[in-house]
């Protein structure tokens, strides 16, 4: 656990965000499927080649990965790079900052 320090809010110019990265070079971008359960966002990815001689080559993908306290798994957004990289990005919300605006008012 690292301690949050007191900072201004305008050191933080970026929305905070989960990011995770991974290689999914030789899966279609279509066999690719990200869904959250509970605190965890799974990726899965399952593609069948057929082979010249007829046979099936299986490619199975299953990653999880634990989200942080305040993510907003709602908006979860995923995308293939042109690199071949799945990209899953999840807001994370910050309560503190979203009170602070409550009483600033």
């Amino acid at each position: 656990h690292h301690h949050h320090a007191a900072q201004p809010a305008s050191s933080k110019p970026h929305p905070q965000k989960f990011r995770v990265q991974l290689n999914v070079a030789g899966f279609n971008p279509e066999a690719i499927k990200t869904k959250v359960e509970g605190r965890k966002v799974i990726v899965e990815a399952r593609q069948e080649d057929r082979q010249e001689d007829g046979d099936f080559n299986i490619r199975e993908l299953r990653k999880s990965y634990e989200l942080p306290e305040h993510a907003d798994a709602a908006h979860l957004a995923s995308y293939v790079t042109p690199n071949n990289m799945l990209v899953v990005e999840v807001p994370i919300k910050n309560p503190e900052a979203e009170r602070r605006l409550e009483q600033a008012r």
